[in-house]
């Protein structure tokens, strides 16, 4: 989904095209490097900053170093109307499902794919166990054929977690609502 607002000229002082022909030209490019191995989009839902720490994130997984630390807190919730997510602008839906592979006793790894529209993604997460603690070890893009190759390898006790994750930013803080599948 194109976010036609900010193609206008009121952040752009140079810029020739009419926001519509601004998307076209955006959607042209990212037809011509979709098939890139490094190709990535980073997305527009979070403002400048956070855009920019995406951005960041992002440079990180492709180096194979682990991803900077956020602050994260969970909280569980009623379960939420999700007609009236999916009808917020800046709300996006993601499928994702993960596998946990067969590994050394002191690793977790872990694959994922995420599923937006017709966009998917495929990771690798790898974590150190010791001392009772887990800590993120490195995060790394998969290729399509990688990942499929790699289910060959999850742990059957563990079995695949499915859910469906709401990605909305609110006054500047970037919120995930994550539904598991039963």
């Amino acid at each position: 989904k194109n976010a036609t607002v900010f193609y206008g000229n009121a952040n752009n002082a140079v810029r020739g095209e009419t926001p519509e022909e601004a998307a076209r030209l955006d959607d042209r490019l990212i037809e011509a490097w979709s098939r890139h191995p490094h190709f990535r989009v980073i997305e527009n839902f979070s403002g400048f900053e956070g855009k920019m720490r995406l951005l960041v994130a992002e440079i990180a997984t492709c180096l194979g170093e682990p991803v900077p630390p956020e602050i994260r807190r969970r909280y569980l919730i009623d379960y939420p109307d999700t007609e009236m997510l999916e009808g917020l602008e800046d709300c996006h839906r993601i499928e994702i499902e993960q596998a946990y592979l067969r590994s050394a006793e002191n690793v977790e790894i872990r694959i994922r794919s995420q599923k937006s529209g017709a966009d998917s993604m495929f990771y690798e997460t790898r974590y150190l166990l010791s001392e009772g603690k887990r800590r993120l070890d490195s995060e790394l893009r998969l290729s399509a054929h990688n990942y499929h190759k790699m289910l060959a390898h999850a742990d059957p006790d563990r079995g695949r977690l499915k859910k469906t994750r709401y990605r909305l930013n609110w006054k500047g803080t970037n919120f995930d609502i994550d539904l598991y599948e039963m």
